[in-house]
């Protein structure tokens, strides 16, 4: 298998002492002020993670193309083990894929990476005809909580009104 890399153009290092949830907000900033470096992106790179991989982060994401940990993040390769389906939700094969990064890859974060406007939620919020409900039955247990609590902060959001309207 051949593999296409370009030159590696590091303008800034990343400092190697950083935590690894200090890297992704550093990578994030970066990525914010349209300053990424694009790390790891090299033949030496690809050349030493051929045998062995040492990622120092899990990224459970959505599988939605406008979400991209390594982009996001400014990581390149061989940083994140990312885990990407349609939803960002928790399977028992993501599980275990996230089991096997902490026990065997020695990885010491877990991000799930959330987005708005997720069309796989929408989807199944919006499937009339069961057809996604099969795959993602679990959804409805989420879509319950977060219906609950949405519930519970415009009654606290009331009640603190009611609260300046007696003070006032």
């Amino acid at each position: 298998m051949t593999i296409g890399c370009k030159k590696e153009e590091t303008a800034t290092p990343i400092p190697e002492k950083e935590t690894p949830i200090e890297q992704l907000i550093s990578g994030n900033q970066r990525f914010i002020e349209e300053k990424s470096i694009h790390p790891h992106q090299d033949k030496k790179t690809v050349l030493k993670n051929q045998n062995e991989q040492h990622p120092f982060a899990v990224v459970l994401s959505c599988s939605d193309s406008r979400v991209s940990p390594e982009v996001l993040f400014d990581q390149g390769l061989g940083d994140l083990f990312v885990i990407r389906n349609a939803g960002n939700l928790i399977s028992d094969i993501d599980m275990g894929s996230i089991e096997y990064a902490v026990e065997h890859l020695d990885v010491k974060l877990i991000v799930v990476l959330g987005h708005t406007e997720c069309g796989a939620i929408k989807a199944y919020i919006e499937d009339k005809d069961n057809l996604y409900k099969k795959h993602l039955n679990h959804i409805d247990d989420i879509v319950a909580t977060l219906a609950e609590e949405k519930e519970e902060q415009a009654e606290e959001k009331k009640c603190r009104r009611k609260k300046i309207y007696w003070v006032l």
